[in-house]
């Protein structure tokens, strides 16, 4: 029996958008016989579910039970009952794989003859990691990951970075970032009054460089000012938003920049299909050095140029002016001028969209990742 335990369902999101499309892929690999259950122990806040089906997978949500509290202090405590109660479900042969919920790893390791994998998309020392009573410590993940059967990781500096912490070469695997294709499949470009370039995601400047964006922007404007900037998705950040405000304000942007805020899933795919360039002006740090972004293969899929900063792992699949037009991490003028350049070249853009798409079937493809996480496990 395979268990998978996300953190949580939460629409729209890149974690959650992997999940469904690994349990996409999963459902057509798995063979007959095969059973596999994903467990979530932790509601998000609006308590959402899972709205479609996956053949030969069963979804168990925890937190359903009655006595599964909304008081804070009462739902961890009930939380770390709900994960006691799975673990003693568990039997000597079955394999548990965690998507994230790192903090359950001492839990489910004390289970004997149960095979244990994680997936790690970040680095972890950017984050404190646990939940209410499963709070945990850096070290106490490391010391976990080297008792681990399998790691799984989403760029090759996270598989350098665990080497180096002492975790077993031979059970780390490259598990790529994945994108669901079914989401983007006989979508048309729409015509529209409006042409622009659209950023999607949470608008986190330390992580996407939604700021550096703005100010490539505005020089774009000088040579394109009937282009608007759209950036769609969760604006959290009120240090962020504050900036951005006020860097849209200093730039005489007025309102050419467009928050759309959150837009629904089943939206998402036309509006990145609509737009003339899609774009993401990831920085140089630790975070973008370590992680893979989910957005960047719906970027792709879409069909249309993309923009993006060569950082992390990035050029491992795009080259410049091939399947995307690649500029210098944290260089606002780097960023203006390949989009400048993609509105000036719409003709050559036309096979640089297509070959990205092409790209992201081939690389981030969730049936090959799933099949390759199932032999893994199998194995």
């Amino acid at each position: 029996m395979l268990y998978i335990i996300p953190n949580y369902y939460d629409p729209n999101t890149a974690a959650t958008n992997r999940m469904l499309a690994l349990l996409g892929g999963l459902s057509q690999k798995m063979g007959d016989g095969e059973n596999c259950e994903v467990d979530f122990f932790l509601p998000n806040i609006k308590r959402d579910k899972i709205q479609v089906s996956f053949p030969n997978i069963k979804i168990k949500y925890w937190w359903d039970n009655p006595w599964f509290f909304k008081n804070k202090y009462l739902k961890y405590i009930s939380f770390r009952a709900t994960v006691k109660s799975f673990i003693r479900r568990l039997k000597a042969g079955d394999s548990v794989l965690l998507l994230g919920h790192v903090e359950l790893l001492p839990w489910v390791q004390k289970k004997k003859g149960v095979r244990v994998y994680l997936e790690m998309n970040e680095y972890p020392e950017l984050f404190h990691i646990g939940n209410g009573p499963f709070k945990i410590s850096n070290e106490k993940i490391l010391q976990c990951c080297r008792k681990l059967n399998g790691l799984f990781v989403i760029s090759h500096q996270l598989i350098d970075y665990f080497v180096e912490k002492g975790v077993d070469a031979a059970k780390i695997h490259l598990y790529r970032m994945i994108v669901d294709p079914s989401r983007f499949e006989e979508l048309e470009k729409q015509k529209h009054g409006v042409t622009y370039i659209a950023y999607c995601g949470t608008a986190i400047n330390r992580k996407d460089g939604v700021n550096i964006l703005i100010q490539a922007y505005a020089e774009v404007i000088k040579h394109q000012p009937d282009v608007q900037l759209y950036i769609v998705g969760a604006t959290p950040w009120d240090k962020d938003n504050n900036e951005n405000y006020n860097l849209i304000e200093k730039l005489g942007l007025g309102n050419k920049v467009v928050f759309t805020g959150v837009v629904d899933a089943h939206i998402m795919p036309q509006i990145l299909k609509n737009a003339e360039i899609l774009v993401l002006a990831r920085p140089d740090n630790i975070q973008s050095k370590y992680g893979f972004p989910t957005k960047l293969g719906e970027y792709l899929l879409s069909g249309n140029p993309v923009v993006v900063t060569s950082v992390g792992d990035i050029p491992r699949y795009l080259k410049d002016g091939e399947n995307a037009l690649l500029a210098i991490p944290d260089s606002p003028q780097s960023m203006a001028d390949k989009i400048i350049w993609a509105l000036e070249h719409k003709k050559d853009t036309i096979s640089i969209g297509d070959n990205g798409r092409k790209t992201a079937l081939e690389f981030f493809n969730p049936t090959i990742e799933a099949e390759h996480i199932l032999n893994i496990i199998n194995s």
